[in-house]
């Protein structure tokens, strides 16, 4: 039997993901809790609504949190280097490959150039 991708959950999503996500998330609950949930007139659901609006509090938090997190913690790519690292310079170059190569560009190695002086 062929295995099933493991589905990823709204909290697995919103830490892996961008922080937009997150901050979206978190409005989409801030207004069932403080909109929504307090509306409800009816007297039997109105406690099942307040005791889903304690726990919206603690799920707004948490995603306001990541998305704060998230917003001021960058993000690094693979390819970004050290800001204090110095540049290393290549090993593989010597002075006869350097020849060669003005050699090619200019048609005369730069121990035969003429030097260049100022008028």
């Amino acid at each position: 039997m062929a295995k099933r991708p493991k589905e990823k959950s709204l909290i697995d999503l919103a830490v892996n993901g961008d922080w937009i996500f997150s901050a979206a998330i978190t409005a989409v609950l801030g207004l069932i809790v403080f909109i929504v949930l307090p509306s409800v007139t009816n007297p039997i659901l109105k406690p099942m609504a307040l005791a889903f609006r304690s726990f919206g509090l603690y799920l707004v938090a948490i995603f306001g949190l990541i998305a704060v997190a998230k917003f001021l913690v960058p993000k690094k790519s693979k390819n970004q280097t050290n800001v204090h690292e110095a540049p290393r310079p290549p090993t593989h170059l010597n002075n006869t490959n350097f020849e060669t190569a003005f050699t090619g560009v200019f048609g005369r190695p730069p121990s035969e150039q003429e030097p260049v002086l100022p008028p």
